[in-house]
């Protein structure tokens, strides 16, 4: 190959390279806080609000009874902010999913309550 053909070759690469990250960048951080209520231990899974599959999450928290821990999660790759994201809820003595489908959709700022079963319950400030 010739000199100007590498160059261009090289540039063109450059070019993919920038635009692929700025497509695959990490989303911005999303966080709520959840306080377990209950008398058992139970974990958080949290979930991209875009990931259509679930097959990993992007955090699991354990959180003991009377105690509380804050989630993280993302909307997605390359999105600027993050409003929502999803999270399972498992018990912590046997690992079974209390939630079903998607999971439960959360608010980025919020507090939510876990007393028992398979929902949260979003804390209203006072």
């Amino acid at each position: 190959m010739d000199p100007i053909t590498i160059a261009a070759v090289a540039s063109a690469g450059a070019a993919v390279t920038g635009t692929a990250y700025t497509i695959l960048k990490p989303g911005s951080t999303g966080a709520i806080t959840v306080c377990n209520t209950s008398s058992r231990e139970i974990i958080i899974s949290t979930y991209d609000l875009g990931d259509n599959v679930q097959l990993k999450s992007y955090e699991n928290k354990t959180i003991p009874p009377n105690d509380y821990s804050e989630c993280f999660a993302t909307e997605g790759i390359g999105r600027s902010s993050c409003n929502s994201f999803y999270v399972h809820i498992y018990d912590g003595s046997t690992s079974s999913c209390l939630t079903s489908s998607w999971g439960i959709k959360v608010s980025v700022g919020s507090v939510y309550n876990y007393n028992s079963g398979n929902t949260l319950q979003k804390k209203i400030p006072a």
